[in-house]
């Protein structure tokens, strides 16, 4: 159980990270 939590959670904050890239960028762009 904490070995999956591990393994998807750098994963999770990846995505994370990209989509507040993408809601800055596409702000800027407007």
């Amino acid at each position: 159980m904490y070995i999956c939590f591990i393994f998807i959670l750098p994963i999770f904050i990846d995505f994370g990270v990209a989509f507040i890239h993408i809601s800055h960028f596409s702000r800027r762009s407007h």
